[in-house]
């Protein structure tokens, strides 16, 4: 029987030379990834936070600007269930809520799950990622890895990246 299976690398995430942490993902979409985790753990507030991002095949190298990194601080980590993320003691958390009144109606919302899994081609043909998507206006951006969280920061990196409005996003 032959099976199509994902190929995932060991990608590993350095952090203006001290931070380093190593993870299994699809090397794709690198830059979007290192962009969406930076702000997603709240390491940095904007993109001109960020002083460079280098990657080198599965490396990325990151350099961010040195007072946003305090040491033995805890950070808000996405990862609930105690994964890489969560051992990351070393930076200042900030918490910027979200302030918007943006709505989504509800058929539009079903009819975007739908496509998200209809754009998902990585999963049709292994079953073996995690899909995530953000919309902004008429563009709709699908990542997948073989992390949820990877998946996520992807699709976040992205948006940043090509200045989407968040508040204005989902």
């Amino acid at each position: 029987v032959k099976e199509k299976v994902v190929k995932d690398e060991t990608v590993t995430l350095t952090i203006n030379g001290n931070i380093s942490r190593s993870l299994s993902a699809i090397e794709d979409s690198l830059k979007e990834f290192a962009v969406g985790y930076l702000f997603n753990e709240n390491m940095v507030k904007s993109l001109d936070d960020i002083k460079s991002i280098e990657i080198d095949g599965p490396q990325i190298n990151v350099e961010i600007d040195d007072t946003l990194l305090k040491t033995n601080e805890t950070v808000l980590c996405s990862d609930s269930a105690g994964g890489w993320r969560s051992k990351i003691k070393n930076v200042k958390a900030v918490v910027n809520p979200v302030e918007s009144d943006f709505q989504v109606d509800v058929h539009e919302l079903l009819d975007r799950i739908e496509e998200l899994k209809n754009n998902a081609e990585i999963w049709q043909a292994t079953g073996g990622t995690h899909v995530a998507g953000i919309v902004y206006k008429d563009q709709f951006i699908v990542k997948e890895d073989v992390s949820r969280h990877v998946a996520v920061d992807k699709v976040i990196g992205y948006g940043i990246l090509h200045e989407f409005d968040l508040k204005n996003s989902y």
